[in-house]
């Protein structure tokens, strides 16, 4: 309700604030067109709907007579009727920048935010709005995008992935725990040497899914859980696999306006080609606060526990850092930093490791050539330097330390037949740099697929 008021409240004055060649073409001169709409705004809107009604028959194929019929139509709670007449209003002039955004705030009003958010793209880009009304329709494109989330509060939503591509150097892969959702955090998993240093390019399907619970809880609190799974089969001759399941549930509490704090506990367990299982297990600790009307923060601990079965170790890590995120318009900008000491169960090769983290993403949705479309960057970077020397056998006093490069590129494009379906593409580099060659690895990602979207 809170959304649907601050949708009327900006949906005024569109027409007046287009410029002329957004402005409707037509032949119906009604007698005062301000008169009308005095009327309309003055709670008449029930007369001047019953007085335009009673003219349909001679001026429907008129873009204006629509427009006004359906701004009428709208105000005397006849929202089907005034979808009705916007929409004859863009078939019969395309460029009836006014209608379009009236269209779009009656199906956001449906709860068919993503059909809005689209018109808005398309004003955007295929019309030049000036400055107060492009700002108009970036706060409602940030409404819509908070009532997306809000929707999702109270249900599962979900995103399901399948694609096919090509892999150059599969072990460039192999010392990540969370290979396929989550960018590295994890020891490097055991690798034969020769493997690692041999080069390869092979073609592999994937599969991933990512689903979100949201729940409003009392008191000021809410939850929420979220379960990954994501695997991958190589075309290699040794019938290459991955697979990872992840599951966190997070509480919240909200402490004041803009500010909260959050626990998350999180599992997660991958193998790799049946020769390594891990499990890791987290627990998260943080306190949020919002920065800026769209932008948030987010301070955090987190202790995480390893273990890698098929080499039979495990460590410890005590993560300190913090995240942010901020959106503009139909943008979104996101990002972490954090620092942690990890810890070996048993003695190992280079004894304790410091790591720290960091990891920038970004999205953007526009309309080009009839479609609307989201494009996507992201980078990680991290170093990962053993305290102790790694091995006599590389030389006196030689520490391991890798430093970790990840870039990805994507764009996904929305199929109109298919509600909720994108095609998707990204090509990804990983690599990891190190004066020791047997952690020295390069490699790169190319994928084609399918994304589509799902809620229960």
């Amino acid at each position: 309700m809170r959304l649907a008021i601050f949708v009327l409240s900006v949906s005024v004055s569109f027409l007046s604030l287009l410029p002329a060649h957004a402005q409707p073409r037509g032949d119906w001169q009604s007698a005062d067109q301000s008169a009308i709409h005095q009327r309309i705004a003055a709670g008449e809107a029930a007369s001047v709907l019953a007085w335009l009604t009673a003219q349909a028959s001679e001026h429907l194929h008129d873009a204006q007579f629509n427009y006004t019929l359906g701004l009428a139509a709208a105000a005397a709670d006849k929202k089907p009727l005034a979808i009705d007449a916007f929409e004859r209003a863009v078939l019969i002039d395309p460029r009836f920048a006014a209608a379009w955004l009236e269209l779009a705030l009656l199906v956001a009003h449906f709860g068919d935010t993503q059909t809005a958010l689209n018109i808005f793209d398309h004003v955007l880009t295929q019309f030049d709005p000036p400055s107060e009304v492009r700002e108009k329709i970036n706060r409602l494109s940030r409404a819509l995008l908070f009532s997306q989330r809000a929707q999702r509060a109270s249900s599962w939503q979900a995103e399901i992935y399948v694609g096919a591509g090509v892999v150059t150097n599969v072990n460039a892969g192999l010392t990540n725990l969370n290979f396929l959702l989550y960018l590295p955090s994890t020891d490097p998993l055991p690798v034969r040497a020769s493997d690692a240093l041999k080069p390869r390019s092979d073609t592999a399907m994937m599969f991933r899914a990512l689903a979100v619970h949201a729940q409003p809880l009392n008191a000021g609190f809410s939850s929420q859980t979220i379960l990954t799974f994501g695997a991958r089969h190589y075309s290699t001759e040794r019938d290459y696999r991955q697979a990872e399941l992840g599951l966190w549930w997070q509480l919240e509490r909200k402490l004041s306006e803009g500010t909260s704090w959050r626990i998350r506990p999180g599992l997660r367990v991958a193998e790799q080609d049946a020769r390594s299982q891990v499990a890791a297990a987290s627990l998260m600790y943080g306190f949020s606060r919002q920065l800026a009307r769209d932008c948030q923060s987010t301070l955090f601990v987190e202790p995480e526990w390893r273990e890698v079965a098929g080499a039979g170790v495990g460590s410890q890590t005590l993560w300190v850092g913090a995240q942010a995120g901020c959106e503009a318009g139909t943008g979104q900008l996101s990002g972490y930093v954090r620092a942690g000491s990890d810890r070996p169960q048993a003695e190992r090769a280079g004894g304790d490791t410091h790591r720290v983290e960091a990891q920038a993403s970004w999205r953007q949705r526009f309309t080009v050539a009839g479609g609307p479309y989201e494009a996507g960057a992201l980078f990680f970077g991290a170093r990962y330097a053993d305290r102790e020397p790694y091995s006599a056998l590389l030389g006196e006093n030689t520490r391991r330390v890798v430093q970790r490069r990840v870039f990805r590129v994507g764009l996904d494009r929305e199929i109109g037949s298919l509600k909720n379906t994108k095609v998707s593409f990204y090509y990804q580099i990983n690599e990891d740099r190190s004066e020791i060659s047997l952690f020295s690895t390069r490699g790169q990602e190319v994928f084609f697929g399918l994304k589509r979207g799902v809620g229960w």
